[in-house]
């Protein structure tokens, strides 16, 4: 006999990390909210702001200029459209803040903040979604081999509290899929080897590529109701 009470608790937690519109109900009429495309996000935000094509030409340079590289860099453009970051090198997983940078960030002047990640992954980490709101930077843009992420914020920073507990859930989806998905894989690793860590991060990374456009959806479907939203683009 199932436990009623064990079954609840474990649907609830599943459906707060998968929400009711990313379900495929197949031919079943569903009245849900239906998030909108990267395309249609494209086009909206194309006609928002006429300055977009230069976020559209920094996001194309950055990742021209960081193809297979082994470490982060980071691009930055003032909204008084300064580049006080020119592909300036980080760390494997991190970028480092200029005081020129961040006195910018403070003051919350920053349009475009760019840094790339690995294996054509370009789904942002807990921490890029939290810089990019709490400096009120308006478009961030991850890059990796031939895809891009746009981020677009116009969110208010009185919903962060919010906004964190909803990251927390999205990053834990992700693990669960990866987990699933990805079991054989990751059993074939030698958890005893020192590089098991690094492999397993670059099995997770390429896992998310795979699912770039669904994690994406994924993402917009929890946070555009916070007025953040992240656009897909596969060169």
């Amino acid at each position: 006999m199932v436990n009623f009470k064990a079954f609840s608790i474990i649907k609830n937690i599943f459906s707060r990390l998968n929400p009711l519109n990313s379900f495929d109900f197949g031919e079943i009429d569903v009245e849900i909210g239906k998030t909108p495309t990267s395309d249609e996000l494209l086009k909206k935000t194309i006609n928002k702001y006429s300055y977009f094509e230069k976020v559209i030409m920094l996001a194309i340079y950055h990742l021209i200029n960081t193809q297979f590289v082994e470490c982060e860099y980071l691009t930055v453009l003032t909204k008084d459209f300064r580049l006080i970051a020119d592909l300036v090198e980080g760390e494997k997983n991190k970028v480092h803040l200029s005081d020129d940078v961040r006195n910018e960030c403070n003051d919350n002047n920053i349009l475009i903040a760019c840094h790339n990640h690995y294996f054509g992954a370009i789904i942002p980490s807990c921490e890029d979604i939290l810089s990019i709101i709490i400096y009120g930077c308006q478009f961030a843009v991850i890059s990796s081999e031939n895809y891009i992420g746009i981020i677009c914020n116009d969110c208010n920073e009185m919903v962060l509290e919010d906004i964190k507990r909803e990251l927390l859930l999205f990053d834990k989806y992700i693990e669960f899929r990866f987990s699933i998905d990805c079991f054989d894989e990751i059993q074939l690793l030698d958890e005893s080897s020192v590089d098991f860590k690094k492999l397993k991060l670059e099995l997770y990374d390429k896992f998310v590529c795979r699912n770039n456009e669904k994690f994406v959806n994924e993402f917009n479907s929890r946070f555009n109701k916070y007025n953040i939203y992240e656009i897909y683009i596969k060169l």
